[in-house]
C-alpha cells in the first residue's frame, strides 16, 4: 500500500474539528509561539523554519514535510480548504471555491474526506492531484475592475498583499536561480488560469522537486526584499512568491505533457470550530451561512483585501466569540 501523508496546517488559537481520516497530517502552523499543548506535531519540530510562519503562512508547514517526513506521496491543505473527492461537482464562486458554511459531519461526508479508501485509490493512479484553476476573468481586486491575466490579478492586490516590484524581483530570482521554470512562469502570469491555496498531493519526486524551486527563490528573496516597514498581509509576502511559485510549478508539468494530472473541486468552509453544544453549533451554522452569503453576493463591493471587507471581517469575528 503507497504511503499517502496529506499534511493539514492549523491555527494556535482556533480548534479546528479534525477529519478522522488517517492520510490526513493535521500540523500546528506557527508553532514557535507559546501556545497551549495540543495534541499535533508541531513545525517548530525537527528541521523547521517555523519562526518564518508570519511570512511564509502555511509553506513553513510543507517545509517541515519535506524535511521531515517520509512519504511516497505528500500533500498539504489547510484547516478551511480540502480537495474534494466526492463523485459529484457542487456550485462555486468567483474564485472556483466550493464553499460550505460549516465543517460538519454532513459536509465531510459529501466531500468524501473520511473515505481514505476512495482517496488512496484516485491518488494512486497519478503523479499529482491538485485545485481547479480560477478563471481571473470573474475575480473582482481591490484596486477596482476585473483582471484579465494572473499577473494582473496580483498586480490588482498592490499594496494589499504584494507590492508590483516584488513581483518582478521574483521573476528576475527565477531567470537567475531556476530558468528552466522561466517560460512557464512568464506564460503562467499572462494567461487567465490562475491556480493558487496551495492544496495539492504530490509524488514524492514532484514535491521534492517543487519544494527545491520554491524554497531556492525564496531564500534569495528574503536577501532582496526589506519586509521592515510591511504591514498587515504584506508582511506575508513570502507565503504568497510561494503561492505563485506553486501555480508556475504546476503550470510546468502540464506542459511537459508526461505526467498524470487529476483535478479536483477545492472546498472552503466558512466555519471550522468545533461546537461546544448543540446550541453552539446552530450559532456557528448561522454566522456561517451569513458569511457565505455575504461572500457570494458581495464580492463586487467587498472585494478581498479591501478595507470594507476586512471591517465586515472583523465584525464577523466578534459575533462568533459571543
Amino acid at each position: 500500500m503507497i504511503n499517502i501523508k496529506i499534511f493539514v496546517s492549523r491555527r494556535l488559537d482556533l480548534d479546528s474539528v479534525e477529519i478522522p481520516n488517517p492520510l490526513y497530517v493535521p500540523m500546528l502552523c506557527g508553532a514557535f509561539r507559546k501556545h497551549p499543548p495540543l495534541p499535533f506535531i508541531g513545525d517548530n519540530t525537527g528541521d523547521n523554519i517555523s519562526e518564518k510562519q508570519p511570512f511564509y503562512s502555511e509553506l513553513t508547514v510543507q517545509y517541515w514535510a519535506w524535511g521531515n517526513a517520509n512519504a511516497d506521496y505528500y500533500g498539504l491543505c489547510h484547516y478551511r480548504r480540502y480537495l474534494s473527492f466526492s463523485d459529484k461537482r457542487y456550485r462555486t464562486n468567483e474564485q472556483n471555491m466550493v464553499v460550505e458554511p460549516i465543517l460538519s459531519p454532513g459536509a465531510i461526508r459529501r466531500h468524501r474526506l473520511m473515505d481514505s479508501s476512495k482517496m488512496q485509490s484516485v491518488i494512486s493512479q497519478y503523479d499529482a492531484i491538485v485545485s481547479e484553476c480560477a478563471d481571473v476573468r470573474h475575480i473582482p481586486v481591490p484596486n477596482g475592475g476585473l483582471p484579465k491575466t494572473v499577473r494582473e490579478l496580483w498586480e490588482g492586490h498592490d499594496g494589499v498583499f504584494i507590492y508590483k516590484k516584488d513581483l518582478d524581483i521574483l521573476l528576475q530570482v527565477i531567470r537567475d536561480l531556476h530558468p528552466e521554470y522561466m517560460d512557464s512562469a512568464q506564460k503562467y502570469l499572462s494567461g487567465s488560469a490562475h491556480r493558487g491555496y496551495n492544496c495539492y498531493v504530490l509524488r514524492r519526486d514532484l514535491f521534492f522537486r517543487m519544494c527545491q524551486f520554491q524554497f531556492d527563490v525564496l531564500d534569495e528573496l528574503e536577501r532582496l526584499i526589506d519586509i521592515s516597514a510591511y504591514q498587515g498581509n504584506l508582511k506575508r509576502v513570502f507565503g504568497y512568491m510561494g503561492e505563485i511559485m506553486y501555480g508556475i510549478f504546476i503550470y510546468d508539468l502540464e506542459q511537459q505533457d508526461i505526467y498524470k494530472i487529476k483535478e479536483l473541486q477545492l472546498v472552503y468552509f466558512e466555519e471550522t470550530r468545533q461546537p461546544k453544544n448543540f446550541i453552539h453549533r446552530a450559532w456557528l451554522f448561522g454566522l456561517a451561512y451569513l458569511t457565505s452569503a455575504l461572500r457570494h453576493s458581495s464580492e463586487a463591493f467587498l472585494p478581498k483585501g479591501s478595507v470594507r471587507r476586512e471591517n465586515v471581517k472583523k465584525i464577523l469575528r466578534r459575533l462568533r466569540n459571543i
